[in-house]
C-alpha cells in the first residue's frame, strides 16, 4: 500500500468526506467520513478550537486549531506547505501549522462544508506521478507542464520557493503554478502503445511521455484545456484514469484510452462545442467497467 492511502471509515448517517493530515510526518494521510453538522467531530480530531481557512486553486478548506502553536502541538510541516502555496496571505506572513489538520471542499453557497474534491483525493492518496503546470506563455488560458514530482509533498515544496522570490518591475505577478495529478505509469503506457499501433497524421509529438499528457482537474477543465491548445497531432490529455489522444493536427481523429481499452470516438473539439463530452465519459466509463482488457494491458 502506498504511505499516503487508506481506507475511508464508514459508520451510519456519514456524509462528508475529508482528508485528514496529521502532524506526525510519518503518519500517512487518510480518508475519514464525518457526521454532519461535522463541527463536533473537528473539535476531537484538531484538540480543541476550530478554525476554518478559505485555499483556491484549487478551492478547499482547511480546519485546524488556532491554538496550536501556543499549546506546543508539533509544526505540520504537510499542511504548511499546503497552506502556503494555496493562501498568498499565509505564505506572505509565513504563518505555520500547528497539530493535526483536515481539508475538505470549498464552502457551499450556503457556507457548509462540502466533500473534498475528486481531483484532491487522486492528488493526495494514490501513488501516480504528480504534475506542476504552469500557464503556456504564448496561451495564458492553457496550462502547460513545467515538471512533475512522485508525491504530493513533493511537488508543494518544489513550488513554495519559486512563489516567495522576490518580483521585480518587469515582473511584478507572483508566478502562476497548480500541482495537478498526473497519469499512472500503465496509463501512460497504454497512450504511448496507442499512438504507435494508430500513428499521427501531421507534425506532433511521436512518443508521448508522462510530460506531454496534460493532468487536468474536472471534465469542465479537460474541455477548456482542449479548447485552449492547438491540438497537434499526439497532444493528450488525462482526467483520473483516463486519456484522450489526438492523432490529427486537424483535431479530427481521437482516441479514448480507460482500463487498459482504447475507444475510437468523434472529434472532441465537437463534443464539447455539443455539450456531450461529459455524456460520452461517462458511456466510456461503463462500457470499461463490464470489459476485460486484453492480457498486458
Amino acid at each position: 500500500m502506498h504511505p499516503e492511502t487508506a481506507v475511508p471509515e464508514t459508520g451510519p448517517g456519514t456524509s462528508l468526506i475529508v482528508a485528514h493530515i496529521p502532524a506526525a510526518d510519518r503518519q500517512p494521510l487518510r480518508l475519514l467520513v464525518l457526521p454532519q453538522p461535522p463541527l463536533t467531530a473537528y473539535q476531537q480530531i484538531v484538540d480543541g478550537h476550530v478554525r476554518r481557512i478559505d485555499l483556491t486553486e484549487p478551492g478547499l478548506t482547511l480546519v485546524l486549531n488556532p491554538d496550536g502553536h501556543q499549546l506546543d502541538m508539533p509544526l505540520n510541516r504537510r499542511a504548511t506547505a499546503l497552506a502556503w502555496v494555496q493562501h498568498p496571505g499565509m505564505r506572505r506572513i509565513r504563518y505555520p501549522l500547528h497539530g493535526d489538520v483536515l481539508i475538505a471542499g470549498p464552502p457551499t453557497p450556503g457556507q457548509t462544508d462540502s466533500p473534498l474534491p475528486d481531483d484532491v483525493r487522486e492528488l493526495f492518496l494514490t501513488p501516480n506521478p504528480v504534475q506542476i503546470q504552469a500557464p503556456d506563455r504564448h496561451h495564458p488560458d492553457r496550462w502547460r507542464v513545467t515538471t512533475h514530482r512522485a508525491h504530493w509533498y513533493e511537488a508543494y515544496r518544489w513550488v513554495l520557493p519559486r512563489l516567495t522570490q522576490p518580483y521585480t518591475p518587469q515582473d511584478p505577478q507572483p508566478p502562476q503554478r497548480r500541482i495537478v495529478p498526473g497519469p499512472s505509469s500503465q496509463l501512460t503506457d497504454l497512450v504511448v502503445r496507442a499512438a504507435h499501433e494508430h500513428g499521427f497524421h501531421g507534425s506532433g509529438d511521436r512518443d508521448p511521455r508522462p510530460g506531454a499528457i496534460l493532468g487536468c482537474r474536472t471534465v469542465a477543465d479537460l474541455a477548456h484545456q482542449v479548447q485552449a491548445a492547438r491540438l497537434r497531432a499526439g497532444e493528450a490529455f488525462h482526467l483520473h484514469d483516463l486519456a484522450l489522444l489526438n492523432l490529427r493536427d486537424d483535431g479530427q481523429d481521437w482516441l479514448a484510452l480507460h482500463r487498459g481499452l482504447a475507444f475510437r470516438i468523434p472529434p472532441v473539439p465537437g463534443l464539447i462545442h455539443d455539450g456531450h463530452l461529459p455524456h460520452l465519459l461517462a458511456e466510456i466509463a461503463a462500457i470499461a467497467a463490464h470489459r476485460t482488457p486484453p492480457p498486458g494491458a
